[in-house]
């Protein structure tokens, strides 16, 4: 069963190279661009892993950290912001920019380690 990821983040050109990458590295994606579109995905969708860019247009990358947690699913951030920003658990954090391969790798291990 392959990995399903929700990735999270306002600017679309990133969503769809993220998307496609991952996609041929064999995960599940669906992808969101607002805050809106995300939670109802968490709540439908439960995907495994959350991979979110938290600072979001409408404000609501603190609710949406707050349902992931409330769901069981793990987190990695990917933001342009230094990680003092951020007070929920989450299991990795990269900044912006990044490698996808290592954006992969990082899913995969998160996977993982939940399911350990």
């Amino acid at each position: 069963m392959s990995i399903r990821v929700l990735l999270v983040d306002p600017q679309s050109d990133l969503l769809d190279n993220y998307r496609d990458f991952l996609t041929r590295e064999g995960f599940d994606v669906q992808t969101a661009a607002d805050g809106e579109d995300c939670l109802a995905k968490l709540r439908g969708w439960m995907p495994d892993v959350l991979v979110l860019e938290p600072d979001m247009p409408n404000g609501t990358g603190k609710e949406i950290l707050d349902e992931a947690s409330n769901h069981s699913t793990e987190v990695i951030i990917l933001s342009r912001l230094d990680r003092g920003s951020i007070s929920h658990s989450v299991r990795e954090y990269h900044v912006k920019p990044f490698s996808m391969a290592e954006l992969a790798n990082s899913i995969r291990a998160t996977a993982s380690a939940a399911e350990g």
